[in-house]
């Protein structure tokens, strides 16, 4: 229910199918409109547990006094075949953030529904460790995100340039983020993490990682104080506020993001229009002709 954004929920008690799972006889269930899922857009999976079980206690317990149970069996489903929702099984792979594929709406509900996020995050080029993303919320994309997005410069080979995280010649910091130094944003986005700390406007950084189609991808961020801003799909964006590494405790997300140096290994660029796709960076390794290679072997003090 929180996964599909529905705002209301409900019970049903049913028979089991010889057969096939949940197939069974309804006999009974809430009403059509149903029950209102509490907290709204903020409830998590253990709000509505707690919500829904009293509730599923009461309607298996008058179904017992009433003795619906026995045959001829009556079916109490108001419910069509059309309006139905699939729910399909959970698996790990349900939690993996696919940042191609995902609206940032669709990342925190998963967040609240199954609660560790996770990816494979590449800390070498042929290494990646597990990142677990905690605490996060959607906001806003920061213009400097959707700026860098519009006016980043790529060479002829589609490669972005050293300084792609500073902001063009000229150009100010953000406006509706921080009006003057010092001086705490009061528009776009709301404040985030401890008092007197400040929104930076950039650099825009990215991460590196695996894809579920096996494929290292990039997927651009900032700081934002402790917390970090990663750019999703449709104009938001999710705010991480602590990451866990595999194996390690939970930090704040930019103290796990500072010893993640993508740049040094990867090189951005351009894909189509707008996308973005990296490449291995290594040492050029000068192309030699088959005969040239024989012939300065040949030339060595150890040929005779």
């Amino acid at each position: 229910m929180i996964m599909s954004g529905s705002k209301v929920t409900g019970v049903t008690l049913q028979t089991l199918d010889e057969k096939s799972f949940d197939h069974g006889i309804v006999l009974a269930q809430t009403p059509k409109n149903g029950l209102p899922i509490p907290k709204g857009y903020e409830c998590t999976y253990s709000d509505l547990l707690e919500f829904i079980t009293p509730k599923a206690a009461e309607i298996l317990v008058q179904g017992i006094r009433d003795r619906i149970f026995l045959p001829p069996l009556s079916d109490a489903g108001w419910y069509t075949p059309k309006y139905l929702q699939h729910a399909p099984k959970i698996t790990p792979a349900d939690r993996q953030i696919d940042w191609r594929e995902w609206r940032a709406i669709h990342i925190e509900r998963r967040y609240r529904a199954l609660d560790r996020l996770w990816n494979n995050i590449y800390i070498e080029i042929d290494k990646f460790q597990r990142c677990i993303f905690e605490d996060i919320e959607v906001v806003p994309t920061p213009h400097v995100i959707l700026d860098w997005l519009e006016n980043v410069h790529a060479n002829s080979s589609g490669d972005i340039q050293e300084d792609y995280g500073k902001l063009p010649e000229g150009q100010k910091k953000e406006e509706g983020l921080l009006e003057e130094e010092g001086e705490e944003e009061q528009g776009l986005l709301e404040r985030g993490g401890g008092e007197g700390e400040e929104y930076e406007n950039g650099p825009v950084r990215f991460i590196v990682y695996k894809s579920p189609q096996d494929e290292p991808r990039p997927q651009l961020y900032i700081n934002d104080g402790d917390a970090i801003i990663i750019a999703a799909r449709g104009g938001e964006s999710i705010r991480v506020k602590q990451m866990t590494i595999e194996g390690q405790s939970k930090k704040a997300a930019s103290k796990v993001m500072q010893s993640i140096e993508e740049r040094n290994i990867w090189q951005l660029k351009r894909e189509g229009v707008k996308g973005l796709k990296v490449e291995p960076r290594g040492p050029k390794i000068r192309k030699i002709e088959p005969n040239k290679l024989l012939r300065k072997i040949a030339s060595g003090p150890w040929y005779t």
